[in-house]
């Protein structure tokens, strides 16, 4: 059933082409600056063989190329230069295009099994989210470590980037490092041992008294026991 959807999804887009901007469909891949020299863009070996095997692009036929920048987007109209192992674009123009939205939309989202996972970030990157924190729930499926928060890797980042070029993305999304639920910060009244049994507090007698792991999954703890002494150190970088 997921495969049928994604082949009604790809035909409907593919439609959608074909109604409002006439064949003239074009690839879109995503480079980073080391990949542009002299007006001569250098395609990775995964994106050239989605050029030359994929695709079966030919010679002086034309594709977009999104540079991977976060403070701009730069979108260029390239030709195909040369079809070798690595394939080589020419740049004809740089187009005034910007398919991002006029915010940055960062989401915040439990952890779920690695299949559902995939299909989350697809869809985020699909929406135009500018990033994702993948946050680890009190009942989350999965357990992960956090000190090993590093979440994005090869199959994620790749999903990212065909997703940026199907849907016609500027950028591409950020897969930002994992996250306890406890680690998102405190604003407002501190919770101390006087008020932890209010509604939203743990019921403690005593600071000391260690909670039951009864109590402790459903009620929350003082703000002493949950964080410590220091909740967080801050750094300010613009006043």
């Amino acid at each position: 059933f997921f495969y049928i959807q994604c082949f009604i999804e790809k035909i409907t887009y593919l439609c959608y082409n074909i109604k409002y901007r006439g064949c003239n469909i074009m690839q879109r891949y995503f480079v980073n600056e080391k990949q542009i020299q002299n007006n001569v863009i250098t395609i990775d070996e995964l994106d050239s063989h989605h050029i030359k095997t994929v695709m079966r692009m030919r010679e002086n036929e034309k594709v977009l190329v999104c540079l991977n920048n976060e403070s701009v987007s730069h979108t260029y109209l390239c030709k195909i230069i040369s079809l070798s192992k690595n394939v080589l674009l020419e740049i004809i123009e740089e187009l005034n295009e910007n398919n991002e939205l006029d915010f940055k939309v960062t989401i915040a989202h439990g952890l779920v099994k690695r299949d559902m996972q995939e299909e989350v970030i697809r869809r985020l990157v699909e929406l135009g989210a500018y990033a994702y924190i993948p946050v680890i729930m009190q009942r989350s499926v999965i357990k992960i470590d956090l000190s090993k928060r590093k979440f994005s890797n090869e199959r994620f980042e790749r999903i990212v980037k065909e997703a940026s070029e199907q849907s016609e993305r500027n950028k591409l999304m950020k897969l930002m490092c994992m996250m306890s639920v406890m680690l998102f910060g405190f604003t407002g009244t501190p919770i101390f041992t006087a008020n932890a049994n209010t509604s939203g507090g743990g019921r403690i007698s005593d600071a000391s008294q260690a909670f039951t792991k009864k109590e402790s999954k459903f009620h929350l703890k003082t703000t002493e026991q949950a964080f410590g002494r220091k909740l967080h150190t801050y750094t300010v970088v613009h006043a």
